[in-house]
């Protein structure tokens, strides 16, 4: 998938300068305009291809600190990751549902809190203690 973004906002780039140049050579201050605009647009899906491959690439790093996350924290019950994250952590997930079976279908905003506990190193202090932890409000 980033490869095929990344062809298309490579091929919007050539249009920019293709109607950059073309608004160049013109002389009808009408036709220059209507180039000019075209620049813009060409540009403006430039750049929201850019952030969908930034989000695409997020993702995937995500997903890949998933998998360590899942070699080394597999075992671990979705009802045990609720008592620290709340319950509306991984929705659709059963509370015996272990984490290895569930991680590839994560929704990113509990994927998002495992992995950012995982890198600060506070994953394996939540899952020791998650009744000390758990976030004001939320049940076990």
């Amino acid at each position: 998938m980033l490869n095929n973004l990344s062809e298309r906002i490579r091929q919007c780039d050539e249009q920019v300068v293709h109607c950059a140049r073309q608004a160049d050579a013109q002389t009808d201050p009408g036709v220059k305009r209507q180039f000019l605009e075209l620049k813009r647009l060409w540009l403006l899906l430039a750049r929201g291809l850019s952030v969908t491959e930034l989000s695409v690439t997020v993702n995937a790093s995500y997903r890949d600190k998933g998998g360590e996350i899942g070699r080394k924290y597999g075992d671990t019950l979705i009802g045990t990751l609720r008592m620290s994250y709340g319950s509306g952590f991984a929705p659709g997930c059963t509370k015996d549902d272990k984490l290895s079976g569930v991680l590839a279908k994560l929704d990113e905003r509990s994927l998002s809190k495992l992995v950012r506990d995982y890198e600060a190193g506070m994953l394996p202090i939540r899952l020791r203690t998650p009744w000390i932890i758990a976030p004001q409000g939320s049940k076990p």
